[in-house]
């Protein structure tokens, strides 16, 4: 009996850890277009508000490889709709630019996660800045019927936070009887 409620407590740790992951997934907070492109990492919105992308270093300008980066980010978003997951923590960097993940269509299904595309292509370095992403979990590209594009307000988050919830309950339940004959 007690092989079966270790099984049972791993099975529902798993499920809570997958919908906490599904939550923390893309959250699509704004779509612009881009007005242009300053750097390898660096773009402005054709509101005038500029985006830095978040958790990846591209060369200065002027410095090797600076004109490759940009110019690689230029063909991504320029002149096109973008689609930003803007940082829960900070929002904004010490320069007052957006820190985002940053998506662009890549066909009818899918988009292209431009910060990924930059470091997966070598024209920018991974770098774990202090902000909600981890380069790790980001994915190339992202279904777009992916609930959770959603913002964290949406149905399906609160779906997801329920089941984590009553889950949590039944592991400690489970724990506590477990010790018991």
């Amino acid at each position: 009996m007690a092989i079966r409620k270790r099984l049972v407590v791993a099975a529902l740790l798993a499920l809570v850890i997958s919908a906490v992951q599904g939550v923390m997934g893309a959250e699509i907070d704004m779509t612009s277009y881009v007005a242009s492109v300053h750097d390898g990492d660096t773009f402005t919105l054709d509101t005038g508000e500029k985006v830095r992308l978040a958790d990846l270093n591209a060369p200065e300008l002027g410095d090797t490889g600076s004109y490759e980066a940009r110019d690689y980010l230029d063909s991504l978003v320029y002149h096109r709709t973008v689609y930003l997951d803007v940082d829960d923590l900070y929002s904004t960097d010490s320069y007052g630019r957006l820190v985002c993940v940053v998506y662009v269509d890549y066909n009818s299904t899918h988009y292209t996660n431009v910060n990924k595309a930059l470091i997966d292509g070598g024209y920018a370095a991974a770098k774990d800045y202090d902000n909600e992403f981890r380069y790790s979990s980001f994915v190339l590209y992202l279904p777009k019927d992916q609930p959770t594009q959603m913002l964290a307000g949406g149905i399906y988050f609160e779906v997801v936070a329920a089941i984590a919830a009553l889950a949590v309950i039944v592991i400690i339940v489970l724990l506590k009887t477990s010790g018991r004959k």
